[in-house]
């Protein structure tokens, strides 16, 4: 499934690459950092994101998001364990909001699904709504650094109990095109 939206991702890019040329698409790669078990946890995540912004005024971008993550989680919730591989999917309605003191920083912000799967996991998938919250700093017209917040409000799949919220901090890399 992960080697399939990677497949995905990489046809996108190298399609639009030649048919756009305002830079509405961006690629991005990003380590997770989950607060609990501090940078270099085990269950820190790697994750990548493809966005597109199709709505550009003066003061704010609006545009559609998809990121994929992998993980390893070693967590018990009650009755239920969370032990092996993980697969993070996030389609979100994203949107970045021009700071006026400064030309390169920018706010970032976003709505959306989370979904994590896994061949390991008790009770199959589970999910919940996500919002997240950063800042994009633009090295050059092509490429930014960014940080972000993510908060995905998790409800239960198929009786998986104990699941309440999942946070975590994202440090990334992108390209836009």
């Amino acid at each position: 499934m992960v080697r399939n939206l990677l497949l995905g991702v990489v046809f996108l890019v190298a399609t639009s690459a030649f048919a756009q040329q305002d830079k509405k698409w961006s690629v991005e790669a990003n380590y997770s950092i989950v607060p609990s078990n501090g940078f270099g946890g085990d269950d820190n995540l790697i994750n990548i994101g493809l966005k597109y912004r199709f709505i550009e005024t003066n003061f704010i971008r609006l545009g559609l998001g998809l990121d994929g993550g992998y993980f390893i989680e070693n967590t018990t919730f009650e009755e239920s364990r969370l032990d092996g591989n993980l697969f993070l999917i996030q389609p979100k309605l994203i949107s970045e909001i021009k700071l006026p003191f400064s030309k390169r920083l920018r706010l970032t912000g976003g709505i959306g699904y989370s979904i994590f799967t896994g061949s390991s996991l008790d009770a199959g998938s589970f999910g919940g709504f996500n919002f997240n919250i950063g800042l994009i700093y633009d090295i050059s017209d092509k490429w930014f650094v960014q940080f972000q917040y993510d908060f995905v409000s998790l409800r239960e799949i198929n009786a998986m109990p104990g699941l309440e919220g999942h946070n975590n901090f994202r440090l990334g890399v992108g390209f836009r095109f």
